[in-house]
């Protein structure tokens, strides 16, 4: 499973406009809707944040990862943004986990498993600080992707070596 098959240097916003994880989401979720990849945004933006307060989706090292299975998507997407400063995820506005990289993942119920991939995809891209500074300097959005291919189809390389 490749996350860079799911994700779009378009859907990628470097910087959020937002400061809060619903203007986050929305903001996020507006990119897939603009690129007619979600058939009802304010349904898929309700689905992340119910999921949001169930359970703070924030990782730690600055990642957020706000998610949801909706039939407002008809496949698996991937939507980044890159906040200015960063967002207060979790129990009540600025008491949770401080997040400036924000993964947004959407999917139908149908691609649970896919859905499931995923996470544990961006979890393991993520976990590599050093990647995590370079998309934290990255100039724009296209430069974000491609600091994120390289790396996955380094990942692919060495888990291929391994087999």
């Amino acid at each position: 499973m490749r996350l860079t098959d799911h994700l779009r240097p378009e859907w990628i916003k470097v910087p959020l406009a937002a400061d809060t994880v619903q203007g986050a989401v929305e903001e996020l979720v507006g990119l897939l809707a603009a690129a007619g990849q979600v058939s009802r945004p304010r349904q898929a933006v309700r689905a992340v944040l119910k999921r949001e307060r169930s359970r703070s989706t924030a990782i730690g090292g600055g990642i957020a990862l706000p998610h949801a299975r909706t039939p407002a998507a008809r496949e698996l997407l991937v939507a980044l943004g890159r906040a200015s400063r960063p967002i207060s995820f979790g129990e009540g506005e600025g008491d949770g986990e401080q997040a400036d990289l924000i993964v947004l993942l959407l999917g139908p119920r149908s691609l649970a498993a896919l859905h499931t991939q995923a996470l544990v995809r961006i979890s393991r891209l993520l976990g590599d600080e050093r990647l995590c500074r370079r998309l934290r300097t990255a100039r724009g959005a296209r430069e974000l992707y491609d600091l994120l291919r390289r790396r996955e189809d380094r990942l692919d390389a060495a888990e291929s070596a391994e087999k």
